[in-house]
């Protein structure tokens, strides 16, 4: 199953058409402590997870017992989020592929910053454009050959 990091529905209405269209199983979830609070009650683990960069009203990660940990008003909390929840030295989730959703455009440095949370690992991180067709056809198929790959 795939957990989803979105506060904004109206923002992945394709995507969410193409997934149901494609019958990919996920669950969408408006915060970071919303995904792992479905995680710690249902001793669940993702196969992917889908993440919004923009998370409009998370200031911080506080609720998480995460310090110092800005979000630049929202704007990069989803980043912030995976770097320092997901891909923390201690997760148990740092194997869980992660896939960035985004309106912004695909600067230098926020594509650097994605490169370099992949460079971590163990499971790569990518990010892709709503709004983009093209985008979206390439998350289907990534999310279709993490599937095999599970096989």
């Amino acid at each position: 199953m795939i957990i989803w990091l979105e506060d904004r529905m109206q923002t992945v209405a394709a995507e969410r058409i193409a997934f149901e269209r494609e019958k990919i199983d996920f669950e969408i979830l408006p915060s970071p402590s919303a995904v792992m609070n479905l995680i710690d009650i249902d001793d669940l683990k993702p196969s992917v997870f889908l993440v919004d960069i923009m998370l409009q009203g998370v200031r911080d990660l506080s609720d998480l017992g995460v310090k110092d940990a800005p979000t630049l008003s929202g704007n990069h909390a989803g980043y912030v989020f995976a770097d320092r929840v997901l891909r923390s030295p201690d997760s148990d989730l740092a194997d869980v592929p992660i896939c960035f959703l985004t309106e912004r455009t695909l600067e230098k440095s926020l594509l650097s910053d994605v490169e370099a949370l992949d460079k971590r690992g163990p499971a790569t991180v990518k990010i892709f454009r709503k709004y983009h067709q093209k985008d979206l056809e390439a998350l289907i198929q990534y999310l279709r050959g993490l599937e095999r790959s599970d096989e």
